[in-house]
């Protein structure tokens, strides 16, 4: 209980909305709380007008509270009742608008079709930061990222590699190499362009792609989500770089060209917090 108390106000941020999530009265979470760090002979909050900021101990306490909350519901399903469920019940996931349309509709729907008494709660948003801080603190089961480099805390097992490609008109020719890929990206330059506005992890990747090959495209107008850009192109507002998974079905209204080499190659991975327990659906 004096590990619930703590979690409760390390996630809401003050003493009042961590009472309302736990049902409590405001004294009796302060109870918990000073239980806890008499017990452990530390202060666990900066205690700041209404708002709690966790110290150094506080966070990591809260780190190894999660996973001690992940091994209590282990134990629940693995020893009681919950090891004779079936598969029903919420999976939760996070990943980019991109991967929600392209990538995982045609899984879930059929995972879905096979055990109807599953539902998905998918949050997507374009930067991934947003993702990996809810795998990261067990708020959810799963995150699908492209990157390389995750915490110690997280587990992160390959699922597909995406590449980046030039979108244009079809009145707007670049040249191509033999194979078919952009032949030279210094083309780019001075190009009206149509980008991923700046909050975007593709953004920065795209960004640094150019800078690498001295091209600096002219933004005409920057949008957050990959069908809104397509049809940007579409309307002649400029050219765009997206991952190949998301133009599969343009190839009849624009032409695509594949970006060489091994650095407009994306990893993406199917990430969890290490140690999460996962519910028999999940």
């Amino acid at each position: 209980q004096w590990l619930r108390g703590f979690q409760a106000v390390a996630e809401c941020g003050n003493m009042s909305q961590a009472a309302e999530s736990l049902g409590l009265r405001q004294p009796a979470v302060s109870y918990l709380v000073q239980c806890l760090e008499n017990e452990l002979g530390v202060q666990l909050f900066h205690r700041r007008n209404k708002s709690m900021e966790l110290t150094a101990e506080g966070r990591l306490l809260q780190e190894k509270a999660i996973t001690m909350f992940d091994l209590v519901k282990e134990i629940r399903c693995e020893v009681g009742s919950g090891s004779r469920q079936e598969y029903k019940g919420e999976i939760s996931l996070s990943t980019t608008h991109s991967v929600s349309a392209n990538i995982i509709a045609g899984p879930l729907a059929r995972f879905h079709q096979k055990y109807p008494l599953t539902s998905f709660i998918l949050q997507s948003g374009g930067e991934s930061s947003f993702t990996l801080e809810l795998v990261n603190s067990s708020s959810i089961d799963f995150g699908i990222l492209a990157g390389k480099d995750f915490p110690a805390t997280i587990e992160a097992r390959p699922l597909f590699l995406s590449r980046l490609v030039l979108v244009s008109r079809r009145d707007t020719v670049f040249t191509r190499d033999e194979q078919g890929f952009l032949k030279n990206s210094s083309e780019l330059d001075g190009v009206p362009f149509v980008a991923f506005s700046s909050a975007s992890t593709l953004s920065r990747v795209v960004t640094d792609e150019l800078l690498e090959c001295g091209a600096s495209p002219a933004v005409a107008s920057t949008a957050n989500n990959s069908a809104v850009i397509l049809s940007y192109v579409k309307a002649g507002m400029g050219v765009t770089i997206l991952e190949d998974f998301t133009v599969r079905n343009c190839g009849d209204e624009l032409d695509i060209y594949p970006l060489p080499g091994d650095e407009a190659l994306r990893q993406y991975s199917l990430i969890t917090r290490r140690r999460k327990h996962l519910p028999p659906q999940s």
